[in-house]
């Protein structure tokens, strides 16, 4: 009998499907939807989210969110995390923002499909109020942003505009919100002005972060709003499915396949995550 090697990449980008499909994490289940240009969503179909981009990164997230009152998804894409915090909790109130026209509309098809109520917003967090150019990504919505190079302005599958910006704290006091629980933030090295537009908060709520963290020099920077602030840094490695302290926000290995995230967090959470 002859045994074929399958090109597992090749098969998700060829055997596609347009549709709903059950997503399972432990014992919370949620929909996605999935289409042929967004290849993370058929990762996850054919993988299961428990072998797929974000594994371990989701199950943090989602634990953390069935205890929070109020989570912020900043840099929302399709919205996994937004409809990953709201059937983990479903008293949660989310906040999702996203700019990118693409992502847009799956993020509110994936709304849409598990009935839920996001609060969606359509700005780009900044640390101003106005607007901005924001490079936009056809196909590949999670690498749109408001850093544009010369490799994004010369990308054929690409456009730029101007889309409205806003700083967290303004949007913070326009929604009267309270409670600041619960913030992931991932807007391609964008990650320092989006924390420069939340002033005080992170002083006053203490909220707990994942924040992907593209390389050493953006983790220095990104380090400097929590100094002082008796945070803990924890690792995320998406390959060994591992929490790992550490003393900054640097990888302990660069070149690891696609472990960008780190859980940014107070003592009281890392018991909480262990079970203390």
């Amino acid at each position: 009998m002859k045994i074929l090697k399958v090109d597992y990449d090749k098969f998700i980008r060829d055997i596609w499907f347009t549709g709903r499909f059950k997503v399972t994490l432990g014992e919370t289940s949620f929909y996605l939807y999935s289409t042929k240009s967004d290849k993370g969503m058929l990762e996850i179909f054919y993988k299961g989210m428990e072998n797929a981009w974000d594994a371990k990164s989701i199950q943090i997230w989602m634990k953390l969110a069935s205890r929070s009152e109020n989570a912020f998804d900043i840099g929302a894409n399709f919205g996994l995390y937004s409809v990953a915090a709201k059937a983990a909790n479903p008293t949660c109130t989310v906040h999702a923002f996203e700019p990118s026209l693409n992502a847009l509309s799956m993020l509110k098809k994936n709304i849409s499909v598990n009935d839920f109520s996001v609060e969606v917003s359509e700005v780009a967090l900044s640390n101003v109020n106005g607007t901005a150019d924001f490079h936009d990504m056809e196909q590949s919505s999670a690498a749109s942003s408001l850093v544009i190079d010369e490799a994004a302005k010369n990308n054929a599958h690409s456009s730029i505009r101007k889309v409205q910006t806003l700083t967290f704290s303004d949007f913070v006091e326009q929604k009267g919100i309270t409670n600041i629980d619960l913030i992931s933030i991932d807007v391609e090295l964008f990650e320092t002005e989006v924390l420069e537009g939340m002033g005080d908060l992170i002083s006053k709520h203490k909220p707990d972060f994942l924040i992907e963290v593209m390389n050493n020099e953006a983790g220095e920077k990104i380090e400097r709003f929590f100094e002082g602030e008796d945070y803990l840094f924890f690792e995320i490695n998406e390959t060994a499915k591992t929490l790992t302290e550490r003393n900054h926000l640097r990888r302990e290995n660069a070149n690891q396949d696609h472990s960008f995230n780190f859980l940014i967090c107070s003592k009281e959470t890392a018991a909480y995550l262990e079970g203390k």
